[in-house]
């Protein structure tokens, strides 16, 4: 009975935690890992990694995550000694996910003197958390059937102005920000805007995070009552890597 139960624990760890030992890392051989969901969860990508050689080490990692025709890059610094998750993903059931971890320093092939472990776990499924004027994305991606959604009750006659704020990481990899916007308005009724946001006009898209800011110069924001703001990406791509979070602020006028 006592070897069954053991053998139900391997095979659950098994089915829910897939892991990659490795000596070396590449630019031209990845290390990688796979998981299917058979329900809706959370899945967290954890490194180990430790260098076999007391030298400072400076590793850049790339690290891909396939799901269905969509390709998500994170782009990672650490040195030689790390433990921690790099990534978590919400997962539908049935989806899976490859993830593939590269080296990524321009002048080294393969670094060896290293060990360590790629693995992945799952947990709760949440995608999306709000916190009534902020709506964090899981893993800092936003699926297109994600539609965050603000309720903003308003019980004074103040005139205000209203504004979205979208934090991108630096590991959102487009030009611009396709966004479609829903608001619906005690004295306006419905209105939809369409919104183009320039995020880099540089010819190479720099490493760092930035926070993008919307305005509604003809909302009407006066009258007391509840407005709503839903929220759409619309992009190429049904996943869309390194939008951290979207936010609402009411300021006067």
């Amino acid at each position: 009975m006592r070897n069954t139960l053991i053998f139900i624990q391997l095979l659950f760890l098994s089915m829910h935690s897939y892991a990659a030992d490795f000596t070396s890392l590449s630019r031209e051989k990845p290390v990688v890992v796979r998981y299917s969901a058979d329900k809706n969860c959370n899945v967290s990508f954890v490194l180990n990694l430790k260098s076999i050689k007391e030298v400072r080490l400076d590793i850049f990692l790339k690290v891909n995550y396939i799901i269905g025709n969509d390709t998500l890059n994170d782009f990672i610094y650490l040195d030689e000694s790390y433990t921690g998750t790099i990534k978590e993903l919400y997962l539908q059931k049935g989806d899976s996910v490859q993830a593939c971890l590269w080296l990524n320093n321009d002048e080294i092939i393969k670094l060896e003197n290293i060990k360590g472990s790629f693995n992945v776990k799952s947990g709760t499924g949440i995608d999306l958390q709000s916190t009534g004027e902020m709506c964090r994305f899981t893993g800092t991606v936003w699926k297109d059937d994600q539609l965050p959604i603000f309720r903003i009750a308003k019980n004074d006659e103040k005139n205000q102005v209203l504004n979205l704020n979208v934090s991108l990481t630096e590991n959102f990899d487009f030009d611009k920000l396709y966004l479609k916007i829903k608001v619906i308005s005690p004295s306006q009724g419905i209105l939809l805007y369409t919104k183009e946001l320039i995020v880099n006009e540089e010819l190479v898209l720099p490493y760092r995070r930035k926070l993008l800011k919307i305005d509604f110069p003809d909302l009407e924001v006066q009258k007391p009552g509840s407005y709503y703001v839903q929220v759409f990406h619309e992009m190429s791509q049904t996943l869309i890597n390194g939008v951290e979070y979207i936010s609402y602020h009411l300021s006067d006028k």
